[in-house]
């Protein structure tokens, strides 16, 4: 989102490409007319994970992880080794904090348009067509059929949501999937996995209950379950990792056209993959490397 502030900036407030905004926070302390911009910096730094200062820079990259999904988009593990040791890469941001960030990026719409003078009174960080297409991937996309969207809207706006009305499913409303969510928790599913494979096939199903063909029916389903085949963060570590290891096991075995370098290499990453194994959650031997997850 371009933003012009006098003829200092032209760029996007959000941008994390650097590890920080010094000309948004330079026209902020020297000006005390552009006060109105420190929710949008405030913003872009929940979400910055740079930092010229290594041990910061973990500290975000640790906080950044415990946000995100340990799947890719497509529900795929990948393993990414390093010198500093193996992990799985983290993939998309989890529904729970996306639900936060939505929440703040109205939220700092909302101080905008309070602090800020008359030029930005109306000033939409989410127009509502953007609002209905986040919308419609966590419900159709991510399966999140609890839209909880429109309920965090009304309660930073103060507004009837202006999107498009769903009708009240008789199933998969927010009573009858809090119920679901709150005896899964009772019954050892502390990182919500198994909540969201049940939730995930009963929206499935719903999809279909009204095609007269449901050619497609048994394929999404084999793919929501295969999906959520892990019952636990550790579990799916344990399972890419032992996998990655038996594949460069094989290969170091298997291959005698490696020179002794390329065998030296691989006999090192089994090495560190080993003992990468035997950690908890994500590695604490952080990937520090220029690789950065491409899903949102």
């Amino acid at each position: 989102m371009p933003t012009g502030c006098g003829d200092s900036r032209f760029g996007c407030y959000v941008c994390t490409m650097v590890s920080e905004d010094k000309s948004m926070t330079a026209m902020i302390a020297n000006d005390d007319e552009k006060d109105w911009m420190l929710p949008l910096l405030a913003l872009r730094n929940e979400i910055d994970v740079n930092d010229a200062n290594r041990d910061k820079k973990l500290d975000k990259l640790r906080r950044d992880k415990a946000r995100r999904d340990f799947r890719r988009m497509n529900g795929s593990l990948t393993v990414h080794i390093s010198k500093h040791g193996a992990d799985i890469v983290p993939g998309p941001y989890i529904q729970s904090f996306r639900e936060q960030l939505l929440q703040k990026v109205l939220e700092a719409q909302v101080a905008v348009q309070q602090m800020g003078p008359p030029e930005v009174k109306t000033l939409e960080l989410l127009p509502l067509e953007e609002l209905e297409e986040i919308r419609r991937i966590w419900l159709e996309e991510k399966l999140e059929v609890e839209d909880n969207l429109p309920a965090i809207y009304e309660k930073v706006i103060k507004k009837p949501y202006p999107g498009e009305k769903r009708a009240h499913h008789p199933v998969l409303n927010t009573t009858v999937l809090g119920k679901l969510k709150n005896y899964c928790a009772e019954h050892n599913d502390s990182d919500g996995l198994m909540y969201q494979q049940v939730r995930a096939v009963m929206a499935i199903a719903n999809k279909h209950k009204h095609q007269l063909r449901r050619a497609n029916l048994a394929a999404e389903l084999d793919e929501s379950l295969e999906k959520g085949a892990f019952s636990s963060l550790e579990q799916a570590k344990f399972f890419a990792l032992e996998r990655k290891r038996h594949e460069l096991q094989i290969q170091y075995e298997n291959s005698p056209n490696l020179t002794d370098e390329e065998k030296a290499n691989i006999g090192e990453q089994i090495t560190i993959i080993t003992r990468s194994i035997k950690e908890e959650g994500y590695s604490s031997l952080l990937i520090e490397t220029e690789v950065v997850s491409d899903d949102i």
